[in-house]
This record gives C-alpha cells, structure tokens and sequence, in this order.
C-alpha cells in the first residue's frame, strides 16, 4: 500500500462535480468532470476532429482502491472519480471557505502496477454532517486544503499525502443511528 501524494496545479475553471448517494447499498460516488482543455501545439482540421470524435484513442486507466474505496484518474492522472460503501457517522464538521481561495486541478502520484492500479489504506472515518451538508472521508489530520470545485476541498498533509475528502453542499437520507 502506498501513500497517495496529490500535486496542485492552479486552474481558471473549476470542474463539473456530481455526487449520488445510494442509500440501500450505502454507496458515496462522486465524478469530477474538467472543462476541456484546447490541444496545445496541434492544427484543427475538421476531418481530424470527426475521425478523434467518431474513434478516440482509448485513454489510460489508472485505479487505487483501498478496503471499500475506489478512486479513479483520468488520462491526465487527475482525480476523476470515487466511491465508497460505508456506513456515514454523523457529526460536526468544520466548513471548508471556498469563497476566497483559488481552485486548483489535483494530480495523484501513487505505485501504479503495469495494469494501472495501485493500492492505498483504507479510510479511516467517513463523517457526516447533516446539519451543513458536509461529508469528510479521512485518513488522518489536514495541515492545508486544496479547493477543487465549490463543493469539493481536498486536505493534504504538510508533505503532500492526502489525507481527507470533503463534499460539501450534499444532504443525502442518512438513517438514524441506532442506540
């Protein structure tokens, strides 16, 4: 298992973000989707946009999973999606302040076998808050936070590890834990 080292690159446009909660299974996913980005150093022609949009080059897939986490990077090594089966406990948590920092696009650096998937450790805690609509799943304490998109905050590590994902903004049906 390694640790997953996240580099952030500053960006304009913060992504498309969806999350969907699947009560009866317990399943989070969540699909980050990045505005396109214009090819660099390379002519359009509208025969070569046909055949790349008619027959696109398979992309590289990379996965890391960890107990019941997945977490999927797109062509890029950017995060693209993620999801875990947990059971969500419910407590207070601290909202990130998106309004005054700058998104970012976050690169996932781990050991990547030949067939593209690495492994991690499993989450450690999978918090929610229904009060604010908060959802963190954590492997451990954040020294700083790297703002994705308005409702998703990554938390590293002063050495770049991660170490948390929070969603914020989302009110899934949470059932009432049981005494």
């Amino acid at each position: 298992m390694s640790p997953l080292a996240v580099t952030c690159r500053p960006t304009i446009s913060p992504p498309r973000v969806e999350v969907i909660w699947e009560a009866p299974s317990q399943n989070l996913c969540c699909t980050i989707e990045y505005p396109e980005k214009a090819p660099v150093g390379q002519e359009s022609s509208a025969l070569r946009d046909f055949v790349n949009a008619k027959w696109p080059l398979p992309r590289p897939r990379r996965m890391i999973v960890g107990g019941e986490f997945s977490m999927v990077l797109d062509s890029e090594g950017r995060l693209h999606d993620f999801d875990i089966r947990t059971d969500l406990i419910q407590r207070f948590l601290h909202p990130i302040a998106p309004g005054d920092a700058d998104y970012v696009e976050p690169y996932i650096q781990a050991s990547f076998d030949e067939g593209g998937d690495a492994e991690c450790c499993p989450i450690e805690e999978a918090l929610y808050d229904p009060a604010q609509g908060i959802v963190c799943l954590s492997w451990g304490a954040a020294d700083r936070w790297c703002n994705i998109a308005p409702t998703l905050a990554l938390g590293l590590a002063a050495d770049g590890k991660l170490m948390k994902i929070q969603l914020s903004e989302f009110w899934p049906r949470v059932p009432e834990a049981r005494s």
